[in-house]
């Protein structure tokens, strides 16, 4: 019997918009197949065109005694039961980008600057708020872009 080789999941959860007090609108992508080397960055060649693959769900604060516990944010989010607290309802805010799946987080000195660093890691049960290092990515990415036109005289 020939063995398929699946792909851990690891989802890319941002708050797209808070619609109103008890209700949020998330986009989700899921990360590619990234081959045997398992790291990942907060880049886009490495998730899904979430305009196109991705997943846009409402959510809602609280639910009736009627519905399914599955429609909680927790459980949309993929939120492990060991970190829900951390992550109350009041404190989700428009622009937070999470990572939810099989991974791990490891951290490496870089040109004296602590850097994340993401592998999956099958079996493994993470929940991880990344709007810090997007930020500071993007950040990088516009000096890097600025440095280039000058050096090229463009600026």
């Amino acid at each position: 019997m020939r063995k398929e080789n699946k792909i851990p999941k690891v989802l890319r959860i941002t708050i797209d918009e808070r619609l109103s007090e008890n209700l949020i609108r998330l986009e989700i992508c899921k990360l590619v197949d990234i081959g045997n080397s398992g790291e990942f960055k907060d880049e886009p060649g490495f998730w899904k065109d979430a305009a196109k693959e991705g997943e846009e769900i409402l959510v809602q604060s609280n639910i009736s005694k009627h519905k399914s516990r599955k429609k909680l944010y927790t459980d949309l989010m993929s939120i492990p039961k060991s970190q829900v607290d951390k992550f109350p309802w009041k404190d989700l805010k428009e622009g937070q980008v999470f990572l939810s799946g099989e991974f791990e987080v490891k951290e490496k000195m870089i040109k004296n600057k602590n850097v994340k660093q993401y592998f999956i890691h099958p079996g493994k049960e993470s929940f991880e708020q990344i709007d810090d290092d997007v930020k500071e990515n993007t950040k990088n990415l516009y000096f890097e872009i600025l440095a280039k036109g000058d050096k090229y005289g463009r600026l």
